[in-house]
C-alpha cells in the first residue's frame, strides 16, 4: 500500500520485475553443462574423480571471435539507438515548423500580365551597328 503511494506506477513495475528477476536468479541451480559422456551422466555427482571436473580451455580464436561478435553487437545498439534519437529530434523541429505560420506576403499585382516587359540588358536596347561593307 505505501508502495502505491509513493512510487509512480512505471517504477514499481520495473521494482517488482527486479525483486521476481532476483528471486528466480538466487533460487536457480548451479548453471553448468551437463557432461556428454554416457559413463559420466550415469554416474552420481558426488562419485565423480576430480580428474573430470576440470574445464576444457578455451580456445583463444574462439575466444576472439565472442569479442568481436559482442562489439558488433554492441556497436549496432549504439548506433541504432542515435539514429532513432536523430529521427525523434528530426521530427520534433519538422513538427514545430509546420506549426508555425508561414510570414505575411505581398499581395501580387493581379494583371501583371498586361504591363511592358522591362529590357533585360543594355544590348536590346541599343541598335546593332550595321556594317559599311554590305
Amino acid at each position: 500500500m505505501i508502495a502505491h503511494i509513493v512510487l509512480p506506477r512505471r517504477s514499481r513495475r520495473l521494482l517488482l520485475i527486479g525483486c521476481w528477476l532476483s528471486v528466480c536468479l538466487a533460487s536457480a541451480p548451479d548453471l553448468q553443462a551437463a557432461p556428454v559422456d554416457g559413463k559420466a551422466a550415469d554416474a552420481e555427482p558426488s562419485a565423480a574423480p576430480a580428474d573430470e571436473e576440470k574445464r576444457v580451455p578455451v580456445d583463444p580464436e574462439l575466444k576472439r571471435w565472442v569479442w568481436q561478435a559482442l562489439l558488433m553487437l554492441g556497436g549496432i545498439i549504439v548506433v541504432g539507438t542515435l539514429l532513432l534519437m536523430v529521427v525523434v529530434m528530426w521530427g520534433n523541429r519538422t513538427r514545430r515548423l509546420a506549426r508555425k505560420p508561414l510570414p505575411q506576403i505581398a499581395k501580387r499585382d493581379e494583371l501583371w500580365f498586361l504591363k511592358p516587359k522591362p529590357p533585360t540588358s543594355r544590348l536590346e536596347q541599343q541598335p546593332e551597328p550595321r556594317d559599311a561593307d554590305q
